[in-house]
């Protein structure tokens, strides 16, 4: 198969999403960022992040520390994995939020916590990373 622009490792994968989150963040008028597009450039840049490994992978779960605390061991008790992915999905995309960079961080961790956890979120995950292995 020929490719349009040559190979893309995951690593420029990575940077590409997150260079795409960026700029819709910092409010680019070709990337338009409400909360649902946030969450989700963020989840799929928090997989693109985990399958670049290396210092990507350390900004991933340095990103997902402070929320998955929150929820896994904090003060609402033990939900379990998935419960954790379950409460970061609902904080991310039924609260209003005015800064898209909270849905964006917030997905970020989901996908890291949902590696983590397995299931559905986990397949998705898994999906994103086998889909950037095949196109690059």
């Amino acid at each position: 198969m020929s490719q349009m622009i040559g190979a893309i490792t995951s690593t420029g994968f990575a940077a590409g999403s997150s260079l795409a989150l960026i700029a819709g963040l910092r409010g680019s008028d070709r990337i338009s960022l409400k909360r649902d597009t946030a969450t989700g450039l963020g989840f799929v840049t928090g997989s693109l992040w985990i399958a670049a490994g290396s210092m990507w992978l350390d900004f991933a779960n340095n990103v997902n520390e402070i929320p998955s605390s929150v929820f896994g061991d904090g003060g609402v008790g033990n939900v379990g994995p998935g419960g954790v992915v379950l409460c970061l999905g609902i904080t991310a995309l039924c609260f209003k939020w005015k800064k898209m960079i909270v849905p964006a961080v917030l997905g970020i961790s989901m996908a890291v916590s949902a590696q983590a956890a397995g299931g559905l979120g986990g397949t998705a995950v898994n999906a994103i990373i086998k889909m950037s292995g095949k196109l690059g």
